[in-house]
């Protein structure tokens, strides 16, 4: 700090700035307009960050970095700020809260609103933070950083919040970020416990799906059946949700109809392939080749399992035959 008074200088110190009124060396006060016009102090966090982000050349990174801005808030605080506000943005710093914002410094507004959303839940994990509170005080530091976020406003859920809830779910889900998206999806049902859309999600995070178009790709119909998600999906579902959910039951049988008619004809191939060369076949140990060509054909299916016994029960009868004259 420089007084314009005197001309001297001093440095900021957060471990006793707060608590000094008068510059160490005129004695003016700190407050007085007369020794220095652009020194400031607030009785509340909001201006206070505002202050810090734009009067100073290297705001933001003041307003990002733990150490600065505790400095920094000591020396703007005045007496009157409240010691529980002061705290509040030392939880936020000391969760990761910040450091969050700071990783969205250079994001779209997308996913500014998210890196918002992920500090306040921090501020809950680690210090138990009302949500108002928290989300009020990660809106001052958005505003100091020149977001434009809608102000936080204190309100009942509805079915509006928990869209937005399964929205914001959904992208954590995308990013396969199964964490993220479980609590939100369980944050939607907190506020609309028969929200289908939100017990889908949920069985997407289980299987480790990121879409839950993707649910037909699991491969057993009977396992996604039995699930406890899908099972408490459809008892909360409409009638075209429920026909969604059915219809991915039915792509996945319908597909493994597919591959086994593929499978069954690969098989039925090999079988009449050893055919034709039994149709030319003529002695004893042309006959003895396609024993040994029959027997090597894997099949599971009944019918191609008889024609294949009867097959190798012919070419031992001709070569008996053929040895006996």
């Amino acid at each position: 700090m420089k007084c314009k008074k005197c001309g001297s200088e001093w440095k900021t110190d957060a471990s006793r700035s707060a608590s000094l009124t008068l510059f160490p060396f005129c004695q003016e006060k700190i407050v007085s307009p007369t020794c220095n016009s652009e020194w400031k102090i607030f009785d509340n966090t909001r201006e206070l960050l505002l202050h810090i982000a734009t009067e100073y050349e290297n705001g933001q990174e003041i307003l990002l970095d733990k150490r600065m801005l505790s400095a920094y808030l000591s020396d703007h605080a005045a007496p009157s700020l409240p010691q529980k506000q002061k705290s509040v943005v030392k939880q936020a710093i000391e969760c990761g809260a910040v450091k969050v914002l700071a990783d969205n410094i250079n994001s779209d507004q997308a996913h500014r609103e998210i890196a918002v959303k992920i500090a306040v839940r921090k501020m809950d994990d680690r210090f138990g933070t009302a949500q108002d509170v928290a989300e009020r005080i990660i809106w001052e530091f958005t505003n100091a950083l020149g977001w434009q976020l809608p102000t936080p406003q204190s309100h009942s859920y509805t079915e509006t919040d928990a869209e937005s809830l399964i929205q914001l779910a959904h992208m954590f889900l995308f990013n396969a970020d199964w964490q993220e998206a479980e609590y939100y999806f369980k944050k939607a049902l907190e506020q609309m416990p028969n929200h289908a859309a939100a017990w889908i999600g949920l069985l997407c995070v289980d299987l480790k799906t990121p879409e839950e178009s993707k649910l037909t790709e699991m491969g057993d119909p009977h396992a996604l059946a039995d699930h406890r998600h899908y099972k408490t999906a459809m008892q909360c579902a409409d009638t075209s949700t429920k026909a969604r959910l059915n219809g991915y039951i039915q792509k996945m049988n319908e597909k493994i109809a597919a591959a086994e008619g593929e499978r069954r004809a690969v098989v039925k191939a090999d079988y009449d392939d050893v055919c034709k060369d039994f149709d030319i076949a003529k002695t004893p140990d042309d006959y003895r080749s396609l024993i040994t060509a029959f027997k090597s054909i894997n099949s599971d299916y009944q019918d191609i399992s008889n024609d294949i016994k009867t097959k190798i029960a012919d070419c031992e009868q001709l070569i008996k035959e053929a040895e006996q004259q």
